[in-house]
């Protein structure tokens, strides 16, 4: 077993019956992890409550303006004669996934661990993760900055027929052609090892070094595209690699669609109660697009998303709603006006108007 010192950070909000999954999950790793952070975004739902119930605190945190953090000693499931340390971070307001992550590598970077396992609650990793991780014949290796699993989303089907067979390839195989030039086949997806630049805070393992060399996750982005900078900033200056048989189900993958028949043809909108997750996305992709491939060629990566646009203006609802959130989201990207400059529940409440 390795002398590193490993912690799994956990951001959570709202999802209390995912974060109570996917802490069972890291508890029961073959291999034990050394400390779980739960940082919890202000959730509303009786997360604290659910969470002392579990054993996991001693009594709930409410802070007022600052992030508070009570920590809870309990004993390894699968190995005895293991501690685990339960850090539970309560912050005061919503900072997205974004600025939870950022305040968990935080709190575990300067606590000294030496790798960070990050996730959202609607993440599971299988019981051999960590383990397949840390016994891969990159995790020695100095040039490696980050270990990553392969993450099986969970699909678009009814719950009757539910899998998670789907790998999530798409996304890191275009990032790897625009912003390395690199080409990457959904066969290369089958390797045991595939060395990547790009990828989802979604069981990504990253080591002490690379995050001394390149920072924290970015807060500023509040959700979307900091899994993009951060791993683009990673593999700047180190190797990541995937190791395909160490898995991690991403339980909430198909949840922010809605499937429509349209002319025959089943199309998966986002439902405008959602449509706020437009703005941070379209903002937060063109502004690393601006930073690191200049405007020309940002314009060419803008021209890609004229049909996803269309989609929406052409066949969904609220057109004028939708359209001003792609107009503030370009606006903003261009300036570089970064933070929380959407309020998810202040555009709840507009929809409801």
């Amino acid at each position: 077993m390795s002398n590193k010192r490993i912690a799994a950070n956990v951001v959570t909000y709202n999802r209390k019956q995912l974060l109570g999954e996917c802490i069972d999950a890291l508890l029961n790793q073959t291999y034990p992890l050394d400390a779980i952070y739960i940082i919890d975004n202000a959730s509303t739902d009786g997360t604290p409550e659910f969470l002392k119930e579990k054993g996991l605190i001693d009594d709930p945190l409410f802070p007022d303006k600052e992030p508070v953090e009570a920590v809870k000693i309990i004993s390894s499931p699968l190995h005895s004669e293991k501690i685990v340390e339960i850090h539970y971070v309560r912050i005061p307001e919503n900072t997205g996934s974004s600025g939870g992550q950022h305040e968990g590598v935080r709190r575990g970077y300067d606590a000294g661990f030496d790798w960070l396992w990050l996730m959202d609650d609607d993440a599971e990793p299988k019981d051999n993760a960590l383990e397949l991780l840390v016994t891969s014949p990159y995790f020695s290796k100095d040039e490696t900055g980050a270990l990553l699993c392969s993450i099986r989303n969970k699909s678009n089907k009814c719950e009757a027929e539910q899998t998670y067979t789907e790998i999530s390839t798409e996304s890191v195989v275009r990032c790897e052609r625009v912003f390395r030039g690199k080409t990457i086949t959904i066969s290369d997806f089958d390797q045991p090892f595939l060395k990547v630049s790009t990828y989802p805070l979604l069981g990504i393992f990253v080591r002490r070094e690379a995050i001394t060399k390149v920072g924290n996750v970015n807060k500023e982005f509040f959700i979307f595209s900091d899994d993009l900078d951060f791993t683009l900033r990673i593999s700047d200056s180190y190797e990541m690699w995937i190791v395909r048989n160490s898995i991690i189900k991403h339980k909430a993958a198909a949840a922010l669609f809605t499937p429509r028949m349209v002319l025959g043809r089943q199309i998966h909108f986002i439902p405008i109660q959602n449509h706020w997750r437009e703005y941070y996305g379209y903002r937060n992709y063109i502004y690393i697009a601006l930073q690191r491939l200049g405007l020309a060629r940002t314009l060419l990566v803008l021209a890609g998303y004229t049909k996803v646009i269309g989609k929406y203006l052409l066949l969904g609802d609220h057109k004028f709603l939708r359209m001003s959130i792609y107009i503030k989201a370009l606006k903003d990207a261009l300036f570089g006006t970064l933070g929380k400059n959407i309020d998810p529940k202040q555009f709840s409440k507009l929809i409801a108007k």
